[in-house]
Order: C-alpha cells, then structure tokens, then sequence
C-alpha cells in the first residue's frame, strides 16, 4: 500500500486507482481531510478504518428529524469516512459538519448493513435506529481500497461485544 507521506509521482507509490479515488481538492489543498484536534479525538476512541478526501453518494429516502423533512434526495459529497471503536462518523468538506454520527455499541445487530463488492462500501440503516428523533432510510456508497478490511474490522469488533 502506498504511504501518504511520499509524493504520489513516484513510481513505486503510484496506484492510479488509489489516488483517484482522493478528490483533487484534498489532493492540492487538503480539503475534506481532518483537523488535528478531530484526529486526535478519533484516535483516543480507536480509530479502525480512516479515509480523508474522497467522494461518497448519501440517499435520504422518506426522512424526517426536527425542521428537516426530505421525501428523496441523493447527494455527491467530498470529505472523510471514519470507523472507531464506539461510532461511525461521515463529515463534509464543504460545509465542515458532521452529516452522520452512529454510535456503534453493536452494528451489525442494530441494523447497520454493509456491503462490499470489490472496492465499493455500500451502508444502509433506518434512521431511527441510530439518530435520536429521526424516521426515514439512509444509504452511504464510498469506494475504497480497503473495502474487505473494512467489514472484516466490524465484524470483528461486533462479535467482540457479543
């Protein structure tokens, strides 16, 4: 796997596949990363999976939470997918807030439902299982290198806690 920290021109680091899925806006400017103290704070939790600057699809179906009311909308969006050990964090780059924070005492019996087809995560959940005073159904679709360890990492920590 390719370290960051070397220039992605370099013959032995370049994976065209790996460095286009970063946007180009974190690429040159480093937007959609995290901030050092967000970093720091997922650290002390755990981190078990981190992707900073790529582009992943949210679909609102039937949602509903205080002042929000969305019967279908699909969004591309730029910024940074995290996994801890307690929660499941989506944030954007553009508008700098968090669009899903989960808690995950126990996600796959809770009724988060991953995916993994080759590099692409696709996770569906009801709302009303994870956000307080929310109904509706969110589905999240991301492409990563490490899509497998990904849901091999969660359903590690899920039978963990069982």
């Amino acid at each position: 796997m390719c370290v960051r920290e070397k220039s992605w021109l370099e013959d032995d680091c370049f994976d065209r596949e790996e460095v286009m899925a970063q946007t180009v806006f974190y690429r040159l400017f480093g937007l959609g990363g995290l901030s050092r103290q967000r970093r720091k704070d997922y650290e002390s939790e755990g981190v078990v999976y981190l992707d900073e600057g790529i582009w992943y699809s949210i679909k609102f179906q039937r949602f509903r939470a205080p002042g929000i009311w969305i019967h279908w909308k699909k969004k591309l969006c730029a910024g940074s997918v995290v996994f801890t050990r307690k929660r499941l964090i989506i944030l954007s780059a553009f508008s700098l807030l968090t669009i899903v924070e989960i808690p995950l005492n126990n996600p796959l019996d809770k009724g988060l439902r991953i995916e993994v087809d080759g590099k692409r995560v696709r996770m569906e959940f009801d709302a009303e299982d994870f956000l307080p005073r929310a109904t509706g159904h969110v589905t999240v679709k991301f492409s990563s290198a490490e899509a497998t360890h990904l849901f091999a990492s969660l359903q590690k920590e899920a039978n963990s806690k069982s």
